[in-house]
């Protein structure tokens, strides 16, 4: 992996927030596993918690790009439950999952060896709290940051 400087991606003016597309040059990276971070800044200057993705990138002989999201996973927080499960073409090794509020503290964190499906931790956040999940693939070191609102 290699590290990047920022890049700036302009979003218009009093759009409504949620999920934005953008493209992101690929062709100065050398084929395997890379990590994408993801944080945005409002207008007045504030920070949001970071996002991150890892994705594979193989480059064919014909020139022709491919990145597969590689380590990714569907992050739900109902109840007094955090569920994460894999998603698409997941490759992951064993993993350490942690629940973090939004100022740091660490809420719950557990080992998911590869053989088990799915990993449902407790978790004592009340409806509407803010939370960072962050899985860790101990064998490869891809990790993922998800921020999830707890329903």
């Amino acid at each position: 992996m290699i590290a990047a400087a920022g890049m700036a991606i302009s979003a218009m003016a009093g759009k409504p927030s949620g999920e934005v597309a953008f493209e992101v040059d690929v062709q100065g990276l050398t084929d395997g596993q890379h990590q994408l971070n993801v944080r945005t800044k409002d207008v007045l200057g504030r920070w949001s918690l970071l996002s991150s993705e890892s994705f594979t990138l193989t480059k064919s002989q014909t020139g022709i790009t491919e990145v597969v999201a590689d380590f990714t996973f569907q992050v739900t927080v109902s109840g007094s439950l955090c569920t994460v499960v894999p998603q698409g073409n997941n490759t992951r090794n064993d993993c350490r999952v942690e629940v973090i509020d939004v100022a740091g503290k660490t809420l719950a964190k557990e080992a998911w060896p590869v053989g088990r499906p799915q990993l449902s931790l407790p978790v004592a956040a009340r409806e509407g709290t803010v939370l960072i999940v962050k899985v860790h693939d101990v064998k490869d070191g891809r990790q993922l940051l998800k921020r999830v609102l707890a329903k």
